[in-house]
């Protein structure tokens, strides 16, 4: 799980461990504010079964094709180095474009 990205959702990395490692049960703060700041399906969250992201023709992940989460999977297990480099191209070739 991507821990950075929960500072969105106002939850301490450590807090956060203790729940993946079943030491908390998550708050009901905790629960709402995933559900809420990344628009995840409350079914999902409770008990992993159907969607995991409400439809939103807005949100980002919403509009991933196939292609993407491929290209997205074989990204993060780059080196680090490796991964801000491709993130530069794209950047510069989003820049000209």
């Amino acid at each position: 799980m991507n821990h950075g990205s929960f500072t969105k959702a106002e939850i301490n990395r450590v807090y956060l461990n203790r729940i993946e490692s079943g030491k908390y049960n998550p708050s009901f703060n905790a629960i709402y504010n995933i559900l809420t700041k990344f628009n995840v399906s409350i079914d999902w969250l409770l008990t992993g079964k159907g969607q995991m992201f409400l439809i939103d023709n807005d949100n980002v992940v919403n509009k991933l094709k196939d292609y993407h989460l491929t290209f997205l999977d074989q990204l993060v297990l780059l080196p680090e180095e490796k991964q801000k480099r491709l993130v530069s191209a794209f950047s510069e070739i989003l820049k000209t474009d």
